[in-house]
């Protein structure tokens, strides 16, 4: 087919934003008739809409620093993320590395909501553009181009991808360019453009830069052996090298964002997952695979379909055609054979849980495939059209029979119509125009299939997710009117660093907006050290990328300098803490009470814990061994005046009984026999007073019902506290081998008596060990008494940098509540000094006695690295360009 004139892109384009612009407001109109915005009310809001608006926030700041301040500083840390992150690699992943998200610096935090929902659009809007530009540079009709570009961007990918997370849109947008670089590599025309795309690709996003490579490889396997000319491995070699070299060169250029992503990647404890992975999906996941390839419904491990009825006939038609377009069958054979092994989709996400997060690809195959096909529609031969009626009366009767009955409806009407329209018009039409008749009708059911698949999506018709996404207009309060803003408000007179903790009616993440440090954190990319601390402690409720406090566990809050407490609803709270005031935030009331006994940013020890003897010790231990001593990394033994001594401990393991619910619940060899959901035990014990009551459950495991849920959730409730304990078993995503839980029943005066466990699911529930334990607060005063008589003053906390003063009457260690990175360094008395890792998570300074200037200053690991590889790259980039420039000219 002949290459597109100026004038037919143009109308192209014309048609094309007037049959999305109508689609789109279609999909606003159901929005607005519900009064929602396209914001989830769980990732959408505490992640995405969070980070687009730190992003603007964070860039105003740099405009200011260069152009008002002239410092040309760029705040690469920040203690208003978790305990406190760096601002790259934790953003990267949401914001950072699109150029659409720019446009956050010059809107208003309260008019976020409206960009996020526009970026929406616009990205959408992009990933059609990209996969028309990709028809058009294979020279494919332009009714079959408007169809597999709509059927390309309104797929069921696109529909959860868009709102739950928007940016999992760009490699949508990206994959087309990136073939079209390749198409260009293979004709050797302008092949930079294949550098300039994957560079987009990762500065983009490192996840999706991952599963790019791997379509583009299988893209460029399979163009090899369809292109004429030799197949020889020669030529394969050839090939593969000039493809790589130019891919060389846009990851070169990509560097400076890339590399320190990848280092922060790789020292994340996510890719510890032991999920349990199962050789096939359960047998419902394939039963639910054919109609679920019409319909915008999560299939399970975000496998997404949803394509249009013309699509699906298109794949039959591609079989039904014997001789023709053997790449597309063997390529659709393929892929769907790796959508129906789980280990591919854990193979495309890093090695680590299953998640068919890479079906964008396969979305591109099949509007590719009804793109070639379209022309096909009005050419079927007698034995073809019979092999394709064939396969979809299979289909239609698999539909009736096995799909629910709410969908067999839409599922097989709306196919019977687009398959009967075809053979109709085949069979009964027989003047020249009858190509032009059925792509009319083919088109038309694309554009209604659409439609309808939105109203499922949304609406009480099928799905009714439409509940799962925020009022409109209500963003910006919910966020303006977290506890972060409150903590803001009381302490805006506040000079010395703090932390402050709450309870977990708090949205995530707001910390960041607010610019107040707390401990919560809910971002992908975390401190592996933060983790491995939370973890030995056997936090309840905690996992390794999202974590909302301490437990109102005394000794770890004071351990992280956390001066407030901030309540909603829960009377917990920790020891020490006195009411301070109830601050309103629009309609919201938060109780702030404050610690009699925190810890600064800086405090001293000179006892030193042995690493051996801490290894044997149990959480309650742990956390009181650090208010007595430090524990440092191994190889750190030799330090100048720490004694090495054991800490004491004044836990206590107390005995109790037990009362099984009569009949649900049975005692048998150790194991809670539960025969009915929601059962319980109460253990009952003679508790101590002043103290810390906890409930240690080691060794979790069950062959209960919950089990096949793969999550495991209990409800611990005792004289004053009411809390949950969530276990996820192997076979969930997110497990991380954790089976042994530290239960904070709560603080109390007088003693305590009792604790009820009440189990989610039917099933035997064991435990290698079950105690209740007490921790006196008898000697807590003393012991942050005594890690605060010397300690760091006059701090200053600026941009990258933290400074401050000390005192020493003896050497000792300067223990720095800073989450250790290796991007920290540091300076005593103007001399570079080595910064060690202690306590697990955080940083210490070993200092002579004498007054001292301590100085801090951060650098994102790799980035300077990988600026300079950039560089060079860009380099490169323009050699090769002029180069090509200067051949075309003398060509």
């Amino acid at each position: 087919m002949k290459s597109w004139n100026k004038k037919e892109k143009r109308n192209y384009f014309i048609a094309y934003t007037l049959l999305f612009s109508i689609v789109m407001v279609f999909v606003f109109g159901i929005f607005a008739y519900y009064k929602k915005d396209m914001i989830w009310k769980e990732d959408g809001l505490k992640q995405h809409y969070i980070s687009l608006a730190y992003f603007g926030k964070w860039g105003r700041e740099i405009i200011t620093n260069i152009f008002v301040r002239h410092t040309f500083q760029i705040p690469l840390w920040d203690f208003h993320l978790g305990y406190g992150s760096d601002i790259l690699t934790t953003l990267h992943y949401y914001v950072i590395g699109d150029p659409l998200n720019l446009l956050s610096i010059f809107v208003p935090q309260a008019y976020t909501e409206d960009l996020y929902q526009a970026l929406i659009v616009i990205r959408m809007y992009l990933a059609g553009i990209g996969f028309s530009c990709y028809c058009m540079e294979m020279r494919k009709g332009r009714m079959a181009a408007l169809a597999g570009s709509l059927n390309y961007v309104f797929c069921s990918y696109m529909m959860f991808g868009l709102y739950r997370h928007p940016f999992f849109i760009n490699p949508m947008i990206l994959l087309p360019f990136l073939l079209i670089g390749a198409e260009r590599i293979f004709r050797k025309e302008k092949e930079v453009f294949f550098s300039l795309m994957v560079c987009a690709a990762a500065v983009s996003n490192f996840y999706f830069f991952y599963t790019l490579v791997f379509a583009v490889c299988f893209y460029v396997f399979v163009r090899f052996y369809t292109l004429e000319g030799s197949h020889s491995l020669r030529r394969l070699c050839s090939v593969v090298f000039r493809f790589a070299g130019y891919a060389c060169v846009g990851v070169c250029m990509a560097a400076f964002l890339l590399l320190p992503v990848i280092l922060q990647f790789l020292g994340t404890s996510r890719m510890d997952a032991v999920q349990v992975h199962p050789a096939l999906y359960p047998a419902a996941w394939y039963q639910k695979l054919p109609f679920q390839f019409l319909l915008p419904d999560k299939l399970g491990e975000w496998t997404n379909l949803g394509f249009t009825a013309p699509a699906l006939f298109a794949v039959f038609v591609l079989f039904g055609k014997r001789k023709r377009h053997t790449a597309l069958k063997v390529s659709f054979l393929v892929m769907t054979g790796m959508l129906c092994i789980p280990w591919f989709g854990r193979a495309l996400n890093g090695f680590s849980y299953v998640s068919n997060r890479w079906d964008y690809i396969y979305a591109g195959l099949i509007s590719w495939i009804l793109v070639t096909v379209w022309e096909e529609f009005g050419e079927l031969k007698q034995r073809d059209g019979i092999i394709t009626a064939v396969f979809c009366g299979i289909y239609l009767l698999y539909t009736v029979t096995k799909a629910n009955r709410e969908l067999k409806l839409w599922v097989f009407g709306i196919f019977a119509f687009t398959v009967l329209s075809a053979y109709a018009i085949s069979c009964f039409d027989r003047k020249n125009g009858r190509f032009r008749r059925i792509s009319a009708v083919m088109f038309c059911t694309v554009f209604v299939h659409i439609g309808i698949n939105w109203v499922i999506l949304l609406t009480g018709i099928g799905n009714g997710r439409i509940g799962q996404f925020v009022d409109a207009g209500t963003a910006f309060c919910r966020t303006t009117t977290s506890a972060p803003y409150a903590v803001s408000a009381f302490s805006n007179e506040e000079k010395e660093f703090f932390r402050f903790e709450t309870d977990e009616t708090t949205m995530k993440n707001t910390s960041a907006l607010a610019g107040v440090n707390g401990i919560q954190y809910f971002w992908s990319l975390e401190n592996r050290d933060i983790s491995d601390y939370l973890r030995g402690m056997k936090l309840n409720r905690f996992r390794s990328f999202n974590y909302s406090n301490l437990d109102c566990r005394t000794f770890l809050g004071a351990l992280a300098g956390v001066k407030y407490f901030v309540q909603r609803k829960s009377d917990v709270l920790p020891f020490g803490y006195e009411f301070k005031d109830t601050v309103v935030i629009g309609n919201r009331g938060y109780n702030i009470y404050e610690n009699q006994y925190a810890l600064p940013l800086g405090y001293t020890y000179d006892v030193r814990i042995p690493n051996k003897v801490w290894q044997n010790m149990d959480p309650f231990e742990r956390q009181e061994a650090l208010m007595q001593g430090i524990l440092l990394e191994e190889g750190a033994e030799d330090i100048p005046g720490l004694q090495e001594r054991v800490p004491l401990s004044s836990s206590q393991t107390l005995d109790y009984t037990v009362t099984c619910d009569d009949g649900a619940v049975r005692l048998k060899d150790g194991s809670f026999d539960i025969r009915k959901k929601g059962a319980a035990v109460r253990l009952s014990f003679e508790g101590k007073e002043n103290c810390e009551t906890y409930l240690y459950l080691r060794g979790v495991d069950s062959d209960a019902e919950s089990l096949k849920r793969d999550l495991m959730m209990f409800e611990i409730s005792s004289d004053v506290s009411h809390n949950q304990m969530y276990y996820h078993t192997p076979y969930h995503k997110y497990n991380d081998g954790q089976r042994d839980f530290v239960i904070h029943l709560g603080y109390h005066k007088e003693a305590q008596s009792s604790v009820t466990i009440k189990f989610s699911g039917k099933g035997s529930y064991r435990f290698d060990e079950m105690k209740v334990v007490c921790q006196p607060m008898d000697e807590y005063p003393k012991q942050a008494a005594a890690l605060r008589e010397c300690r760091m003053e006059n701090e200053q906390i600026g941009t990258n940098h933290i400074s401050g003063t000390i005192d020493l009457p003896k050497d000792q260690v300067l223990c720095l509540s800073v989450p250790y990175s290796r991007g920290w360094r540091a300076k005593v008395d103007g001399k570079e000094a080595a910064l060690l890792k202690a306590n697990v998570m955080y940083m210490a300074l070993p200092l002579t006695a004498g007054e001292h200037t301590i100085e801090l200053s951060y650098r994102t690991p790799g980035l300077y690295a990988g600026v300079g590889i950039s560089l060079a790259g860009i380099v490169l980039f323009v050699f090769l360009w002029r180069k090509r420039k200067k051949c075309e000219k003398t060509a």
